[in-house]
């Protein structure tokens, strides 16, 4: 016979202290009780965004639109962003990701800058959110290293995200959209914000996105 068991069974006999019986009770429940927790289940944000919180650099600027920080200021390290995982950073070392910046630079996860498969398509002087239809043509991923130019970088499919003042050597983003088909074949609408941060340090580059055909949609 259990503790809990043997307490109640005395409490009884000897007909002592009103409340025994129900405190033993709630012993004996507690005795039953599992030795730990049950671990709740992972929630996997492919399956449910909205139960994943934004990654940090990332606030919702309007309903289901996204605004993504990124300090790309180190010149050697790429910081990778994973727009399925609702703007998630980090380094550039794994599957999971489908831009990466350094400086001025952007890589997309396709081609010769990774295996995720990813394609992008500039649509010029449109914003974000009047895209409409996806297109259905027209993308690309990152290629090879031309020999002849005076760099040994892959040609990045988004290299002219941006135009260049020689003059007043501000960068400013092109007006217009890209669409981003992702590592797990979802189609992203990206807009390029500035290259400055409010105190006008380059290379903490801000983007704003969407998803083009959310889940669910028809």
């Amino acid at each position: 016979m259990s503790l809990p068991h043997r307490l109640l069974a005395a409490c009884a006999a000897l007909a002592v202290l009103p409340g025994c019986v129900q405190d033993l009770a709630l012993l004996h429940h507690w005795d039953d009780a599992p030795a730990t927790p049950p671990t709740p289940p992972a929630v996997d944000p492919d399956t449910s965004d909205t139960a994943v919180p934004l990654a940090t650099g990332t606030t919702e600027i309007a309903a289901g639109v996204w605004s993504t920080e990124v300090d790309a200021t180190d010149a050697v390290a790429w910081v990778a962003v994973d727009l399925d995982g609702r703007g998630e950073q980090g380094p550039r070392d794994g599957s999971d990701w489908d831009v990466a910046l350094r400086r001025y630079d952007v890589a997309v996860n396709g081609g010769a800058s990774g295996d995720g498969g990813v394609e992008v398509l500039f649509v010029p002087d449109v914003s974000l959110t009047d895209l409409g239809t996806p297109p259905s043509s027209g993308f690309t991923t990152d290629a090879p290293d031309v020999p002849d130019d005076d760099d040994e970088e892959p040609e990045h499919a988004m290299a002219d995200w941006y135009a260049y003042d020689s003059t007043s050597h501000v960068l400013t983003p092109h007006p217009g959209t890209w669409v981003i088909r992702s590592t797990r074949g979802r189609t992203w609408v990206l807009a390029f914000h500035s290259y400055y941060d409010d105190a006008g340090t380059s290379a903490v580059v801000t983007f704003h996105w969407t998803e083009l055909t959310p889940r669910g949609t028809p």
